[in-house]
């Protein structure tokens, strides 16, 4: 199954983030399903953070060009100090599966960002 994450993004800057905007949508013609997950990371006396979900959302997506093969998660709470969001999929056509995450600083769409994917 193909897991897509962020990173860390960093949200210590003036303006800082103050929501998200996540699209998953298929590119097949097979049924597919996405799990979104935005966690805030925490930081911890060892170095590393640890990660804390808030969002956790789990979509099936029909095949490109029918009924429900997008789904958007808008307005995600994003003014916390470090954040990410992953994204994994699944199904037959799990390893079609495209997606945008952008971002909004004071209430204006500002960037979108690219996430990083695997298989497992």
């Amino acid at each position: 199954m193909p897991i897509y994450d962020s990173g860390p993004i960093w949200n210590g800057q003036v303006p800082q983030i103050t929501s998200l905007e996540i699209c998953v949508f298929s590119t097949d013609r097979l049924p597919a399903a996405a799990a979104i997950e935005v966690y805030q990371i925490v930081p911890s006396g060892t170095g590393s953070g640890e990660k804390i979900p808030y969002v956790m959302k789990l979509v099936s997506l029909n095949p490109i060009g029918e009924p429900n093969s997008s789904y958007t998660l808008d307005n995600v709470y994003a003014g916390v100090n470090v954040f990410g969001v992953r994204i994994e999929t699944s199904g037959i056509g799990g390893s079609n599966v495209a997606f945008t995450v952008g971002v909004t600083w004071d209430h204006v769409h500002v960037e979108d960002y690219f996430l990083i994917g695997r298989c497992v």
